[in-house]
């Protein structure tokens, strides 16, 4: 599993925590920290998030995943790649027009809220040449 980190440009600080990628080549369960949230475009691959209280959901081509209070479990398939922003709650505010706490524990399919947007974004991230041009 190899995951890379690359922060933002300055005038997005305030919405966006860090881009990252996420790559493993075999099936990989890993155990999440609570976190700020965050939205993943799935490159390759596939897999399944499994939330404490028993709830699951499959990744989505775009996945957004709300700030969670507890941890959690993520289980990627072979060959998964993920790019994904880490959303500040400034960003939910501005991105979503809701608070951050109202997206709490909740895992969202976002091509289904987001529509066209979110499907052209996803196309430009999928096409882009490497990790710099994604972020």
């Amino acid at each position: 599993m190899r995951l890379r980190y690359h922060l933002p440009r300055a005038d997005l600080r305030d919405f966006v925590r860090a881009y990252y990628l996420f790559e493993t080549d075999q099936r990989t369960v890993q155990p999440l920290a609570a976190e700020l949230g965050n939205v993943r475009c799935l490159l390759s691959g596939g897999g399944c998030f499994h939330m404490p209280e028993g709830g699951s959901a499959p990744f989505s081509a775009v996945t957004l995943i709300g700030p969670t209070m507890a941890a959690y479990l993520m289980e990627a398939e072979a060959g998964t790649r993920a790019f994904g922003i880490g959303i500040l709650p400034r960003g939910w505010r501005t991105l979503l027009g809701v608070a951050a706490e109202e997206l709490a524990d909740q895992i969202i399919d976002f091509m289904a809220i987001a529509g066209a947007p979110a499907k052209s974004t996803a196309e430009e991230i999928r096409n882009a040449p490497d990790f710099a041009s994604m972020a």
